[in-house]
């Protein structure tokens, strides 16, 4: 708030103390505040107990005791004898049973603690990396001088502390919090379109490299493995928590952080950063289309829905896929009119080799796509793909199934005339593309965009009421209802985070969308500088 000079203020604000050296233990706190001109303010003191990390496994809880057990302790090491300071380099380690002998009572309790807990290692220890980390801590401590040495011990028992309570996960989650924070930063900072860009991404790989350790820990401790066919957590169809699809969680931060809804973009990026942290994979029923102990809709999976129902979702999968391929397409085509994608002429140069207008340096995006292909190239490959659609589920299109007639047809699911304007579009684009006229490739691609999201819609739309007529709305209420218990969890044995993470609306997100398309379109079609310097404007605010 330092932009503003109001009499009364208020904010939010959310401080982690569970690494706090007092955390579980009772405090009394005040907040102080600082005027413009210097002037401090105390509040009243309040007395409660600072929160702290919640431990399951015993070993983590008694490396946690040892650390906070060195981390209270202030007194000051005793004065070493004399001539002590002057050994030799050779006698440095026959000198640490004295130096422990001098340190305060806290960290010699720490040491004999750390001794006790790695007695007769083999024993006990499953992970050789947590029982190294505490013999590392352990010398650490005997060889320390004084008590600001001894203290810092404190990152690595901070490390075998998580280590020992998640295990293998424990480094992905490091990971997951440190992307979280710089995207958050980079939010609040107003940061640029690309390092949001780059930010959202190293956040979306955190996440899901994440959710793979969680499930491998959870595999390697006896869960049964999920069938072959279950989509991962990096596609449209990956698990599911509570009833929402993680990825499209994922998609939800990205369209807020691309259509600059900061304050959004900040409470679903906490929301699924906290949902992700309490993430615990267990042995369910197997419903639902998620991993086992991660529910997808009530009770039922694709294989459980009338075959109509199926190819109409499967239909509006393919539809998304081609939507988001086209999104991306735009706006590489928008990056290189503007000069900030490099297309290199003529032949390709190979990747790793110089060349006159490559960057080895540059990001994926800004070069050819990832095998190769130009713009045009994967504009025309879209193109293939609607036709392809348009074949088998256009008004005339073929069967899937090569059923009889009137089941099991994948003819008529979607407008035909509509996949032909919108193929028609896309080749218009292609054929700009290879002749260099970025102007005239957007407008033709965002009349594919706008018209694929029309079918999108379209076809929703007609699943719903499918499903609705099917089961009926009160019917479709009360298997939500029986798939959590009293407390919210699922009857499949996983967790329901429906409640607890906030995803923005999908027309809310959709209309910010609409605005920046139609900004990009007005951009490309216009020739009046002032005009295109005050769009250009608008867009950098996106």
């Amino acid at each position: 708030m330092g932009a503003v000079s109001p009499k009364d203020a208020s904010d939010d604000a959310e401080i982690d103390f569970t690494r706090n050296r007092w955390a579980g233990a009772r405090v009394e706190v005040r907040l102080v505040a600082t005027d413009g001109a210097g002037q401090v303010g105390y509040s009243e003191p309040h007395v409660f107990v600072l929160p702290e990390k919640l431990l399951l496994q015993p070993l983590a809880k008694a490396v946690q005791d040892i650390r906070v057990t060195i981390l209270r302790e202030d007194a000051p090491y005793e004065d070493s004898p004399p001539g002590e300071d002057a050994l030799t380099a050779g006698a440095y380690f026959v000198s640490a049973t004295q130096r422990l002998a001098r340190a305060p009572d806290g960290v010699q309790r720490g040491a004999v603690m750390l001794e006790a807990v790695t007695y007769q290692a083999p024993l006990y220890f499953k992970d050789i990396l947590v029982y190294t980390g505490l013999r590392a801590a352990q010398h650490e401590l005997t060889v320390a001088d004084s008590i600001q040495q001894a203290k810092q011990v404190e990152p690595l028992l901070w490390s075998v502390v998580l280590r020992a309570e998640y295990g293998t996960a424990a480094d992905a989650l490091s990971a997951l919090l440190a992307a979280r924070k710089a995207l958050e930063e980079a939010l609040r900072d107003g940061a640029s379109e690309e390092e949001i860009a780059r930010l959202m991404e190293a956040f979306k790989n955190a996440a899901q490299r994440y959710v793979a350790a969680k499930m491998a820990e959870a595999l390697a401790n006896g869960m049964e493995a999920p069938p072959d066919d279950t989509d991962s957590a990096q596609q449209g169809g990956g698990p599911s928590l509570g009833g929402q699809d993680f990825s499209d969680m994922l998609d939800a931060l990205q369209d807020l952080t691309e259509t600059g809804s900061t304050e959004q973009a900040r409470q679903l990026l906490a929301d699924i950063t906290n949902m992700l942290e309490n993430l615990e994979f267990q042995q369910g029923s197997g419903q639902g289309d998620g991993f086992p102990g991660m529910p997808g809709e009530p009770g039922e999976s694709d294989e459980d829905l009338p075959q109509e129902e199926r190819e109409m979702t499967e239909t509006m999968r393919e539809l998304s896929d081609l939507l988001r391929q086209q999104r991306e397409l735009n706006d590489e085509t928008l990056a290189q009119q503007r000069g900030e994608r490099r297309q290199p002429e003529g032949a390709e140069t190979p990747e790793g080799e110089g060349g006159e207008g490559f960057d080895p340096d540059a990001p994926d995006w800004m070069r050819e796509g990832g095998d190769g292909q130009s713009l045009a190239e994967r504009q025309d490959e879209l193109g293939n793909m609607v036709e392809e659609l348009a074949r088998r589920h256009g008004e005339g299109g073929d069967s899937v199934d090569g059923g009889e007639e009137g089941e099991g047809t994948g003819g008529g699911l979607l407008d035909e005339e509509l996949l032909e304007s919108i193929e028609r579009a896309q080749r218009r684009a292609s054929r700009a593309l290879e002749d260099g006229n970025e102007l005239r490739a957007l407008r033709n691609q965002e009349q594919a965009t706008r018209q694929l999201r029309e079918l999108a819609e379209g076809l929703a739309e007609a699943l719903d009421a499918a499903r609705e007529e099917r089961v009926g709305d009160d019917d479709i209420r009360r298997a939500a209802e029986q798939a959590a218990d009293p407390f919210g969890n699922s009857s499949t044995g996983g967790i329901d985070d429906s409640n607890s993470v906030d995803v923005p609306d999908e027309a809310e997100r959709q209309r910010a969308k609409d605005i920046l398309d139609e900004l990009r379109q007005r951009y490309g079609d216009t020739l009046d500088e002032d005009e295109r310097e005050y769009l250009e404007r608008l867009l950098d605010r996106f």
